[in-house]
């Protein structure tokens, strides 16, 4: 696990949590964990193949699976144990997810310290009034039960700071949702919203909302009720049919992270430039062929994806977002780069399957550059710009045609990682008369160096 890339370690630490012991205690948790160490492994281990093979999304839809399954297997015993218990005092975290429940069980209301409570995957369409008797209870989920806005009318929640909707019949939040005054984090992924909720004002304390997954053809519409919310610094919103990044954004200032990707996003409002606090910003796999200037008033950027998109072009003045540390432009049709894109001080860019032929001269200036990608591009030469980066940790330019690797790329000090076709090096330029001992004095210093060949049209890594 430790040469896996640093997203996917935590994406199988957050699974391997999410699914382990289920909060149980003495033989019970030990009878449980103990025939459980080995069919992790196994579900990891499988995750890891169809993520090699199938690419990153079928991987996370087969882990979501199996924690759905592994939920569902140990619900009778996990139901049993909090029954049963009676060290109330002590637990502050219950999981009664998928019990085919229709009512909140009596018992519950005996763990006074309770903290956490998972109702997930239920039927429980109405919230009983006892729940305010859960008076440290700061986090609850709710996710598939199929409420409507009738289960909240007897629920007094005014301690809880998260609150979790997912897969329900939402269309629109309830009249007293004041009795959330003090929520952080709400999430309305997966129902039936086509505008951010009206009602949404009514949440003071709000941080975090994430509305994934509706159909927010309306974006706009209500995007002004939200503008009283001090706290409120981060909207997730993908896959949601979103058509446009309208002018309403604005009132959404105090925003930090702002994720619109995978939506049919073909136009970005100018007013985006007035989201001056924003840090991270998602427009990938939209239908953009170009973005407004304004953007790059967003001075406090640190990472902008724009992969998957129709762009042809980025307007010159890039060089504004001077804390950008990570951009992400492949898999779009740019010809060329701004010239000013090599006066940042960016750590990681990936620009590849586009159209480019060269790289800016002013790429020499990327002094913080860590990382770069631009493989599957029209690329014909090595970028000597890139010889004298001294931290340059990786160069991947895989189905490029750059037919000579300089000698020069052992000067790079950083340098650990370089991947390249090795097919596409022409033997017979006399400029690789040396290529075989280059290959070794980069093995020797530490360089790892995947060449990618193909035989009958599969590819085929050798890693030095």
């Amino acid at each position: 696990m430790n040469d896996l890339p640093m997203p996917w370690k935590v994406i199988i630490v957050l699974f391997v949590l999410s699914i382990s012991a289920v909060n149980l205690s003495g033989q019970a948790h030990r009878a449980y964990a103990e025939e459980d160490v080995k069919n992790r492994y196994g579900i990891i281990t499988k995750a890891e193949t169809i993520r090699n093979f199938h690419g990153m999304d079928s991987a996370l839809q087969y882990l979501e699976y199996q924690r759905i399954s592994e939920a569902e297997k140990n619900a009778a015993l996990r139901y049993s144990y909090y029954a049963n218990d009676t060290s109330y005092t002590q637990v502050t975290s219950l999981d009664l997810s998928f019990m085919g429940l229709t009512t909140v069980p009596e018992f519950v209301f005996k763990y006074k310290n309770l903290r956490e409570l998972n109702l997930s995957f239920n039927k429980i369409s109405r919230l009983p009034r006892q729940l305010k008797k859960l008076r440290h209870l700061e986090q609850i989920d709710l996710s598939g039960n199929g409420l409507d806005m009738a289960g909240f009318k007897s629920a007094k929640l005014d301690g809880i700071k998260s609150i979790n909707l997912l897969w329900n019949n939402l269309s629109f939040l309830p009249k007293k949702v004041r009795k959330f005054k003090r929520t952080t984090t709400l999430n309305l992924n997966y129902n039936r919203f086509t505008a951010i909720p009206k009602r949404v004002r009514k949440f003071k304390s709000l941080e975090k909302l994430t509305i994934n997954r509706n159909d927010l053809t309306d974006f706009g519409k209500h995007l002004r009720y939200a503008k009283k919310l001090k706290e409120f610094n981060f909207l997730e919103a993908h896959s949601s049919n979103i058509p446009e990044v309208p002018d309403e954004i604005a009132y959404l200032a105090n925003l930090r992270g702002l994720d619109l990707s995978h939506n049919e996003i073909n136009r970005i409002s100018g007013q985006i430039g007035v989201l001056d606090s924003l840090m991270a910003l998602a427009l990938h796999n939209n239908r953009l062929e170009t973005i407004p200037e304004d953007l790059y008033q967003c001075e406090e950027l640190m990472s902008l994806t724009l992969h998957k998109n129709n762009l042809s072009r980025l307007p010159e003045g890039i060089s504004k977002l001077r804390n950008m540390l990570v951009l992400f432009l492949q898999n779009n049709a740019l010809e060329y780069l701004p010239e000013d894109m090599g006066h940042m001080e960016v750590e990681e860019i990936y620009v590849y399957n586009n159209r480019l032929t060269s790289l800016p001269a002013s790429f020499g200036n990327l002094s913080s550059l860590r990382h770069i990608k631009f493989n599957k591009t029209d690329i014909s030469e090595f970028p000597s710009q890139l010889l004298g980066l001294d931290r340059l940790e990786s160069i991947d330019f895989t189905d490029s045609d750059i037919t000579y690797l300089p000698a020069k790329i052992l000067e790079l000090e950083g340098l650990k990682l370089l991947s390249f076709r090795e097919a596409s090096i022409d033997r017979f330029d006399p400029r690789n008369s040396n290529y075989d001992e280059l290959i070794q004095k980069l093995y020797y210093k530490g360089v790892k160096v995947f060449l990618i060949d193909y035989v009958l049209g599969f590819g085929r890594g050798i890693l030095f």
